[in-house]
């Protein structure tokens, strides 16, 4: 990856020849009520370069950025806090996946995502999961950050538009954002 200076004097990262890499970077936040109006009208008006949204429980607020991903994380951070008092940045989402999931996102059958899995089909090498829900009957279920099976798919030309964090990236964001003080404080999710 190549780093440029841009024209106010940040850092762009480019992936290869003329292909910007704009990061998308969804956070957890808690003490934020997405279906209460006054929030609403803050997060409309004060954080709307931030997309939010609600997933299985969770809120996210996610950023793209072309920039540094550390820097512009800890500084969406501190303007979350700044905007809604009562939120905390708790860390970045994992976007964890399972084979159904990945099979979604790519286009293709979850057999044939399977067979990834298995090493019987493709280029081999497929990520490692990083754990598992359930058990039962049929077993657990695997599961994997999307960030790594697209960096995996990307090598082999099956990826998404969107770039996101490496995994040493997705740590350092995330210590950044525990180190953050000033207007962050960190409390028990």
């Amino acid at each position: 990856m190549l780093a440029d200076a841009n024209r106010s004097g940040g850092i762009r990262f480019k992936a290869g020849p003329g292909r910007l890499v704009v990061f998308r970077i969804a956070l957890r936040v808690i003490g934020v009520d997405l279906d209460d109006d006054v929030t609403l009208n803050v997060v409309s008006s004060r954080l709307d370069d931030l997309s939010w949204m609600e997933i299985d429980g969770r809120t996210l607020a996610v950023l793209h950025t072309d920039g540094d991903p550390v820097g512009a994380t800890v500084q969406a951070a501190r303007q979350i806090r700044a905007a809604l008092p009562s939120a905390c940045v708790l860390d970045v989402d994992q976007d964890l996946v399972g084979i159904s999931d990945i099979a979604r996102r790519v286009g293709v059958t979850r057999e044939a995502v399977r067979l990834w899995v298995d090493g019987k089909r493709g280029p081999g090498a497929f990520p490692a999961p990083v754990g598992s829900a359930g058990s039962g009957e049929r077993g657990s279920m695997r599961l994997w950050q999307w960030a790594s099976i697209n960096d995996w798919l990307r090598r082999y030309g099956l990826h998404d538009d969107e770039d996101a964090l490496s995994a040493a990236q997705f740590a350092e964001v995330n210590a950044a954002l525990f180190r953050v003080t000033g207007p962050l404080s960190r409390r028990a999710a």
